[in-house]
């Protein structure tokens, strides 16, 4: 307030605010309660310190308080700061928080259970704080493509190929403040973006993004450590992302046991940086490592004539075996050159064939420890 309140001369009593009280913040509340005349001024007579105010300092139930709020010009009326925080903002629209939350309802792509929790959150941060919160324009759903052109267009944004996401199985969201309004130094107003970049960047807060770390973590205390119990990701930076489940739970093995379930061929997370995937290759024998989810997913998994051939070959040979000596005898193995080119083809079709099912059965994922 001591910040948008302006002096005689028409200056602001505080250049800027930082959340400390320190010797120009008590300064600036001494300046305004002499203007007021709320303070005892050199000279004046004991009999008058009665009725006057504690110098450099405000109460709750103080004149000085009242005379601050009093002053502030009308677009200031409503200024919030949450607790523990050194933000001062404006309250957000409330009908943008109920349309927040009922668009969030309404997302039938998102795990039922989880959106309410989500949109429960929304609920009660508007409720709380009067700040809105809205999902971010990719930070709903998306299919296995969209992680795809994620994890190739934006690199270092995400480690997650197709199927890797709990954004790909609608049990992830990425949620920030929808035209969060704070106050900046002098006053002035600035609009933020989900991810509070103007706070972060633009402003360039020193002390490692303090300020806007303050901000999720009141976002935080109400949809992780509150009642909707939603879970963070364990990813440097990733502070918009909130989840079902904790983040500790490898998604490759949860989707290696999608896979296993819905689909057609044998699978295994091969649980290591970077993430892998073993496959039988359709042919119910050995396991083979045929590269990671993008691999796969892009049709340049790692099949080779080599793999089908010993595949082939052991499950001849095990037939054989079991039909007796005469039978091994007889078995003549494959060679690479009796592997056609279509093989691997039709291979690396079937791999992607299994994650086109696992993405149509999105809501049978489950977490894997």
């Amino acid at each position: 307030m001591l910040t948008v309140v302006k002096n005689a001369k028409g200056i602001g009593y505080l250049p800027d605010y930082d959340g400390k009280y320190g010797p120009a913040t008590k300064a600036a509340i001494t300046a305004f309660q002499t203007d007021q005349s709320l303070i005892a001024k050199p000279g004046a007579a004991k009999a008058d310190a009665g009725v006057l105010e504690k110098a450099g300092f405000v109460d709750k139930r103080s004149t000085t308080l009242a005379k601050l709020v009093a002053a502030l010009p009308a677009d200031y009326k409503d200024l919030m700061i949450i607790e523990n925080t050194s933000t001062v903002y404006l309250p957000g629209s409330e009908a943008d928080a109920k349309a927040s939350a009922a668009s969030i309802n309404a997302t039938v792509n998102l795990e039922p259970a989880f959106r309410g929790k989500v949109a429960q959150l929304v609920n009660l941060m508007y409720s709380t704080h009067k700040i809105v919160l809205s999902l971010t324009g990719s930070g709903g759903y998306r299919d296995f493509q969209k992680q795809y052109q994620i994890q190739l267009q934006s690199a270092g944004a995400t480690h997650a190929g197709p199927g890797e996401s709990n954004h790909n199985f609608g049990r992830g969201v990425d949620i920030g403040f929808n035209n969060f309004q704070w106050i900046k130094a002098g006053g002035q107003k600035a609009v933020d973006d989900w991810w509070l970049n103007v706070l972060t960047k633009k402003e360039k807060d020193a002390v490692v993004n303090k300020k806007a770390l303050q901000l999720w973590m009141a976002r935080d205390a109400i949809g992780v450590k509150g009642a909707p119990g939603l879970f963070n990701s364990i990813l440097d930076g990733d502070t918009d992302h909130l989840q079902s489940f904790d983040d500790h739970l490898p998604n490759d093995r949860a989707l290696a046991d999608l896979l296993n379930r819905v689909g057609k061929l044998k699978w295994e997370a091969e649980h290591k940086i970077p993430r892998r995937y073993n496959s039988d290759l359709g042919l119910g024998g050995k396991m083979f490592n045929v590269g990671s989810a993008k691999d796969i997913w892009t049709l340049s998994a790692t099949v080779t004539k080599a793999m089908i051939a010993q595949a082939k070959n052991d499950i001849a040979l095990n037939a054989a075996k079991l039909k007796g000596p005469a039978a091994v005898k007889a078995f003549v193995p494959l060679k690479e050159a009796d592997i056609k080119a279509d093989d691997i083809v039709n291979v690396r079709k079937a791999l992607k064939a299994d994650f086109v099912t696992a993405e149509a059965k999105w809501l049978d994922w489950k977490a894997i420890p």
